[in-house]
């Protein structure tokens, strides 16, 4: 899968995914949070930009972060 658009400065192949997830009680799932609200599931979707972009190392991935419910 590739992605691109957005903020992203070039083309980015999707390297890998995850899941972060808890017990449902004492320890969150996901690892980020909105408003202070954890949620039971986080996916992150791991891209790296393409050979030919123009990006420098420290803009060469992007992480795309989905809340599950």
């Amino acid at each position: 899968m590739h992605v691109e658009g957005g903020d992203l400065p070039g083309l980015f192949a999707s390297m890998q995914f995850h899941l972060h997830w808890g017990n449902g009680s004492a320890t969150p799932g996901s690892e980020h949070s909105v408003n202070g609200k954890r949620f039971p599931m986080e996916l992150h979707i791991v891209s790296k930009a393409e050979r030919n972009a123009s990006v420098s190392a420290d803009s060469a991935w992007a992480v795309l972060g989905v809340f599950i419910e």
